[in-house]
């Protein structure tokens, strides 16, 4: 019986090895979600973990703000969009329990558009904006249907992020109260960090090894680029880097 058990205990962790193995050369097989160069200043290079052979490098990424008084919101993540994503809106924002029940909507996985940039960087930049040109500019439960409305692989990439509302029916001290408004933000990418294995990460190595993982140094021309890549999955990895 003992034996039985080890035998498909075995045969379980050889599955999911296997299983893993299958799904990273499905990822990597063809990048249906995109390919980008970024730099430094959208790839924040980490410090190097004791004896690995990897280098991480974090997602740096923003999104087009508008402001209504002190609040800042991302103007297309609306409550039309925040219905489209499969959040419940159907109650009233005026009617008693509207705060309680939106501020007990879990976050929801969604797909999200990235572009570096773009329309929405420039806009940003022309306010004095600085930092990453990576913005998220969209999101949607059908990555397919967002490759359609979004063709070009080459400027815009698709990965996976988490997404939550938010109940808003206040504005700052002195000013006059608006109607209730929902609101979303994207809480996270996944992953937020992408990692480069030997030998493409030699210049990242070099880097660190010169005293250049700071990822809070002064502001300057960024020293290397990257070419991350969404695969089939719409998980990222790194291709290239110069």
């Amino acid at each position: 019986m003992k034996r039985i058990l080890l035998w498909t205990a075995a045969g379980l962790v050889l599955l999911a090895n296997g299983w893993a193995v299958l799904a990273h050369w499905r990822n990597r097989n063809e990048a249906l979600g995109g390919k980008l160069e970024l730099t430094e200043r959208e790839l924040h290079l980490l410090a190097e973990a004791p004896e690995s052979t990897v280098t991480a490098l974090r997602l740096e990424w923003a999104t087009e703000q508008k402001e209504d008084g002190e609040e800042r919101f991302i103007p297309w993540l609306d409550a039309a969009k925040l219905l489209e994503l499969g959040f419940d809106c159907r109650m009233p924002l005026d009617q008693p329990g509207a705060r309680r029940h939106y501020d007990a909507l879990p976050a929801k996985p969604a797909f999200l558009v990235l572009e570096a940039g773009g329309r929405a960087w420039r806009k940003t930049a022309a306010k004095g904006g600085h930092g990453s040109r990576l913005f998220v500019v969209d999101a949607g439960l059908q990555a397919p249907q967002l490759r359609q409305r979004y063709p070009d692989r080459q400027q815009f990439l698709i990965c996976r992020g988490v997404v939550q509302v938010r109940y808003v029916d206040h504005r700052p001290p002195g000013v006059a109260v608006s109607p209730p408004q929902l609101r979303g933000w994207i809480r996270m990418l996944e992953p937020e960090l992408v990692f480069a294995a030997p030998p493409q990460n030699r210049p990242l190595v070099q880097l660190l090894r010169t005293g250049g993982g700071d990822a809070h140094r002064e502001p300057g021309e960024p020293r290397f680029a990257a070419t991350l890549c969404s695969g089939a999955n719409y998980e990222p990895w790194v291709e290239g880097i110069r």
